[in-house]
């Protein structure tokens, strides 16, 4: 029986989630908080991990991050955060997929069969090997899952760290041979974006560490971005770093209040999503359990309860929202109150 550890801090949808899975013979360990769920991984162990992106205890992502450092285990985040971002964010730190609420039932099912597939091949992230590679510029131990370059350390996800070690250990690479040695190419579901997505990233995070100062003027000249410099004074590029500096902490503090502004709006958008989502996933998967025939009736009342309760937390956010649209006169101001 496959276990599955579930991350999410809406009881009514970890509840119903589980109850679910459970009827599909899964092994499910609910969990509340990331404390919790890494608790039970230490204590029980997974087979595949599902993920809200926002905890009351922490960040998903570097739950993630953690997880894939040390092991192999699938991770599915199941999040409000739907933002292109966040998707990006979410397979750079190591996730297999990526699902947004609300999502249905069936699609649920599939993804998580995929990804169980889908670990049971190829080497999974911190198994020991003695595969090394070097040019006199780019180094990587693949068994120890570290890469330097220019003399620099180069962090790249177990994805990444993979797909490095298909290209250099073979001399023709197609799209094929990479979905097949990373993914199960036979499986039903097959993720062609996030192969493309990370080619992508690699490609920058290769490029970027040569060609620093250009990175930094175009940084710099765009006003976005941290810039980062070297102590170098004595050298030409040192000193032109210097009066690089210079220039943007001005720029920078020119855009600082534009920049408050933005992550403010971008704050509050992200809760009112997060809080609509959840209640509307929680709903329309109660709504699918409640059309299924035979459904005792003492299971059927308890799902009517959480479906009234989703429906208050709705109603809320609707008052809510109706003053959210005020917030451009500048005569409230929004903050989060529904927990």
């Amino acid at each position: 029986m496959k276990r599955i550890l579930l991350i999410e801090d809406d009881r009514d949808l970890n509840k119903g989630l589980a109850y679910d899975l459970e009827l599909y013979e899964y092994r499910v360990y609910p969990a509340y908080t990331l404390a919790e769920g890494m608790a039970l991984l230490d204590e029980k162990g997974a087979d595949l991990i599902l993920l809200d992106g926002s905890l009351p205890d922490g960040d998903g992502f570097d739950f993630c991050r953690a997880v894939k450092g040390e092991c192999g285990i699938p991770v599915i985040f199941l999040t409000a955060r739907d933002m292109e971002q966040d998707e990006l964010q979410g397979f750079d730190c190591g996730a297999d997929d990526y699902i947004t609420k609300p999502f249905r039932m069936p699609i649920l099912h599939r993804r998580i069969e995929a990804a169980l597939r889908k670990s049971g091949g190829g080497p999974r992230p911190g198994e020991k090997g003695s595969a090394e590679y070097d040019d006199g510029f780019l180094q990587i131990d693949f068994a120890d899952m570290t890469a330097r370059l220019g003399g620099k350390e180069l962090p790249l996800t177990p994805t990444e760290f993979r797909i490095l070690k298909i290209l250099i250990s073979n001399r023709t690479v197609t799209k094929q041979l990479l979905l097949e040695k990373i993914w199960d190419a036979s499986g039903n579901y097959v993720d062609e974006h996030t192969v493309a997505v990370n080619i992508n990233r690699l490609r920058k995070k290769l490029v970027e560490y040569t060609a620093k100062l250009t990175r930094s003027l175009d940084a710099m000249i765009s006003g976005t971005g941290e810039i980062a410099f070297e102590e170098e004074k004595e050298t030409l590029v040192g000193r032109i770093q210097v009066k690089m500096r210079q220039l943007y902490e001005i720029m920078k503090s020119q855009n600082e209040k534009g920049a408050r502004d933005k992550r403010q709006i971008e704050e509050i958008v992200g809760s009112i999503s997060h809080q609509v989502r959840t209640p509307v996933a929680s709903l329309r998967m109660y709504h699918e359990f409640l059309e299924r025939e035979g459904l005792p009736e003492e299971r059927r009342r308890e799902f009517v309860r959480a479906e009234e309760r989703q429906l208050d937390k709705l109603e809320f956010l609707m008052k809510s929202m109706i003053k959210m649209s005020r917030l451009e006169t500048g005569l409230i101001a929004v903050r989060p109150e529904w927990q």
